[in-house]
């Protein structure tokens, strides 16, 4: 591979790498999927590479390594996010209640029928 065409793909891969930061850090999570695609897609021509120096392959594992806690927050927001749902979920279509001796137990909620609250 000529020395232009290496410092093109690091370049492009340090780039990248700096855009997904911003998305991360701006909450930017809808455009991940296709940085993911394109991500992937540099990193195997980079794998290819047989002359890359060890600084410029250094320099990405760091930028990859700064990204890896934003990237694992994200992740963690999702499942937060879906577990709320799924919660929210399950009150909508049920009431927990509790008997005379403490055993729960679930009325389901069915549409149309309105649960009245007395004091």
């Amino acid at each position: 591979m000529f020395p232009n065409k290496k410092k093109d793909l690091v370049g492009e891969i340090d780039a990248l790498l700096d855009e997904e930061r911003d998305l991360l850090a701006a909450g930017g999570l809808t455009h991940l999927s296709d940085l993911l695609d394109r991500k992937e897609a540099l990193f195997e021509q980079l794998k290819d590479l047989e002359d890359a120096s060890e600084e410029d392959l250094a320099a990405l594992r760091d930028k990859s390594e700064r990204n890896q806690p934003l990237l694992q927050a994200a992740m963690q927001a999702v499942r937060t996010v879906a577990d709320r749902m799924k919660d929210l979920s399950r009150v909508r279509n049920s009431l927990e209640a509790y008997t005379n001796q403490g055993e729960r137990y679930a009325v389901p909620m069915t549409a149309g029928r309105k649960l009245e609250k007395r004091a």
